[in-house]
């Protein structure tokens, strides 16, 4: 490649990072309006109940999902649900750069016995549960729950800012498990378009 192309391509990097720093800052302020003048907790289990009324959901082997954080949409009856219907597994971040996921034991009597506070001040699944060996996945049927700040109805997202998931959805779209990714979001996080680049997971569908 030549340097003219690898420095067209490092500003165009440079010029939708600073986009995305800039949605991200604008999308916090529309959240929190929404959080104050929405019943919240209603609108999620609304969207919610969709997410695990859909047919991936009901014979899937394993659905991952995520634990809210303090302006999300709110996702505790879909890991009950899940967790009494399916295997669930929930993340954790394991580096700067990666997240891992565990799995819940279905030995316990419910999802929040199993977490404690994690990264970021958002709670996580314990480590002495099972890590979710993404190889062993090929050919199994995997739902996503997929979070982030800012969707559009086609499926590109614009996540915190870390990759955790894009990279992490990369793997395991590679593995050679059978996925559906599904972002799920409030109505306010949902606008015309995202900046992407080629490191962008695009969802299957998105809920809001």
């Amino acid at each position: 490649m030549c340097a003219e192309k690898q420095n067209q391509i490092a500003s165009e990097t440079r010029g939708i990072t600073n986009e995305k720093k800039l949605l991200r800052k604008s999308m916090r302020s529309v959240i929190s309006s929404y959080f104050a003048e929405n019943d919240v907790a209603s609108v999620s289990e609304k969207t919610c109940s969709r997410f695990c009324d859909c047919e991936f959901f009901k014979s899937a082997d394993y659905v991952l999902s995520f634990v809210t954080n303090k302006f999300e949409i709110g996702t505790s009856t879909l890991n009950e649900k899940a967790f009494e219907s399916t295997r669930l597994a929930l993340p954790k971040v394991a580096s700067g750069t990666e997240l891992d996921f565990f799995v819940l034991d279905k030995n316990c009597a419910s999802v929040s016995e199993q977490l404690e506070s994690g990264s970021f001040g958002i709670m996580e699944p314990k480590t002495s549960l099972e890590k979710l060996d993404v190889a062993s996945l090929s050919g199994k049927k995997v739902l996503v729950a997929v979070p982030g700040i800012a969707f559009t109805k086609s499926g590109k997202r614009c996540g915190y800012g870390r990759g955790y998931y894009d990279r992490f959805l990369r793997k395991l779209r590679g593995c050679g498990a059978v996925t559906k990714f599904v972002g799920l979001c409030l109505p306010c996080q949902i606008i015309e378009e995202v900046p992407t680049d080629e490191y962008d997971v695009v969802l299957d569908d998105v809920l809001f």
